[in-house]
């Protein structure tokens, strides 16, 4: 781990004591885009974006320029094959009938 992750984190936490103006505020966010970290870019590239906005819509330029092979998404809701909802099973629930392998 990074020394700049490092102290990202020891910042995070010890923040967690505290609030501002009497808030209490649960994490700190790190700005930096967890596809491209996890796509081996060096932290120059993904410390600065992120790779949603607060509405959801993609904002990592990687991302945005990828069009899925499957349904053709790209731009604001791009995604990769592993999260394509047009591979993504569809989960019925119906009251009444058991499901065995649910998990509680």
């Amino acid at each position: 781990m990074s020394s700049a992750v490092s102290a990202a984190l020891v910042n995070g936490l010890a923040n967690m004591n505290g609030a501002e103006d009497g808030k209490f505020q649960r994490h700190r966010r790190v700005k930096l885009c967890v596809f491209c970290r996890n796509n081996g870019e060096p932290e120059s590239v993904y410390k600065t974006h992120i790779l949603k906005d607060a509405q959801g819509k993609v904002s990592c330029p990687v991302l945005r320029a990828y069009t899925c092979p499957t349904c053709g998404a790209s731009g604001d809701i791009a995604h990769t094959l592993k999260y394509c909802p047009a591979t993504q099973p569809t989960v019925i629930y119906s009251p009444g009938i058991p499901d065995h392998n649910a998990k509680w």
